[in-house]
């Protein structure tokens, strides 16, 4: 495995006690605010937003250790044909004023401002639906783009009143995989970027996102990883339960594999 840049599943790094929540009810997408640096060349150079997601890698296990050191050194890692069939897909990472960022940029400032009560009842039906399509397109596209890397530490403002830090670090190493609700664009309209500074608008809002959650069967876990031989039990114990099956049977479609192992 070590010898290829990916593997064939999607791995999902975290803490023990949520991967044992995972095993249990399966993937809560959660708000996060992302910001990626676009295009100089327009009056909004960036795409911010708050987008609910639930987020995976497709780094060789042997090289995962900079990643955990980040995220939780405990893992599970799904069949990669699981997470194409929930609309899965790697994001798409953006060095800021390229062409390709230009590009974006230029695509979402053509709809800032945009609402659909602002064309009269007079206009061509066609003409409208055909804007409000384009412009969710944009809009569900901006999902899946990721800062190609944050050379330095900086903090942005909002409303000049709130800030928030951008931590450096090169993200295109993390070969991130994205699930976003296919349909969250309802509850995204409803959400402002500087809602995330609102704690009891954000956790209404995730409360919200959760019946968006990601499920799986047995038979799609590949990998698990934990810290220790205690952990290993206590999960092969949990899966067994959950997918009422033996723990031999456990044992024998899933690997294992301890942090320290790696």
């Amino acid at each position: 495995m070590a010898s290829n840049l990916s593997t064939d599943e999607l791995f999902h790094f975290t803490s023990f006690e949520n991967l044992k929540g995972i095993i249990e009810f399966g993937f809560y997408p959660k708000y996060n605010l992302e910001h990626t640096l676009l295009s100089n060349a327009f009056d909004r150079p960036a795409a911010v937003e708050l987008i609910p997601m639930v987020c995976f890698c497709d780094i060789p296990l042997a090289l995962v250790h900079e990643h955990s050191g980040k995220y939780g050194k405990c893992a599970i890692g799904l069949d990669k044909d699981w997470g194409e069939e929930f609309g899965l897909n790697p994001v798409i990472y953006v060095a800021p004023n390229s062409i390709l960022g230009d590009a974006i940029s230029a695509l979402g400032n053509s709809f800032v401002g945009y609402k659909s009560s602002m064309i009269s009842d007079e206009s061509d039906f066609s003409i409208c639906n055909m804007i409000s399509q384009n412009a969710i397109g944009v809009r569900q596209l901006s999902y899946f783009v990721k800062q190609y890397e944050q050379v330095k530490e900086e903090y942005i403002c909002f409303n000049n009143e709130h800030y928030h830090k951008l931590k450096p670090g090169r993200f295109y190493d993390e070969r991130e995989w994205r699930y976003v609700p296919p349909n969250s664009r309802e509850d995204m309209w409803l959400l402002d970027h500087a809602d995330f500074f609102d704690k009891e608008k954000m956790t209404a809002a995730n409360e919200l996102v959760k019946r968006n959650y990601l499920t799986f069967q047995l038979h799609h876990i590949r990998y698990i990883v934990c810290e220790t031989s205690e952990q290993k039990e206590e999960l092969i114990n949990l899966i067994a339960t959950k997918f009422e099956e033996q723990k031999s049977g456990v044992e024998k479609q899933i690997i294992f594999k301890l942090h320290n192992e790696l």
